[in-house]
């Protein structure tokens, strides 16, 4: 979740993916657990997180979830607006992770500044 100082909330989603065995490093190619429910729930042929962002279907899906989840919301100022899949899921190896595995919000909101400013800078909700 983003949205520090700023209108609304908005939520850059990771796709759980997989970690290349001989680097350690993770790829873009969806996890194969991801990969079932892809086929087996939405009938969709994605294999990787660029597949996904234009994926109707699931595009279709995460939306739907989002609104689901913000009806169950105490307030509107706690509902997601806006949301963006990013390339990787967090990892140790782009520090984006500490030792204990919570996510280092100022790592990831330098990293993905323009992203998350692109997301506050669309037209009005």
């Amino acid at each position: 979740m983003v949205g520090d100082g700023e209108r609304y909330l908005s939520a850059l989603l990771t796709m759980r993916v997989q970690v290349s065995r001989t680097t350690g490093l993770v790829t873009n190619d969806l996890a194969p657990d991801v990969l079932l429910y892809l086929v087996t729930k939405l009938e969709s042929k994605s294999q990787t997180v660029d597949d996904i962002r234009s994926d109707k279907k699931v595009l279709d899906y995460i939306n739907d979830c989002i609104e689901k989840a913000n009806k169950k919301s105490v307030s509107r100022v706690s509902q997601v607006k806006r949301w963006v899949i990013i390339d990787n899921d967090f990892s140790f190896e782009t520090s984006e992770l500490t030792p204990t595995g919570k996510v280092k919000r100022n790592v990831v909101y330098k990293k993905h500044s323009t992203k998350i400013s692109e997301m506050y800078q669309l037209p009005k909700l």
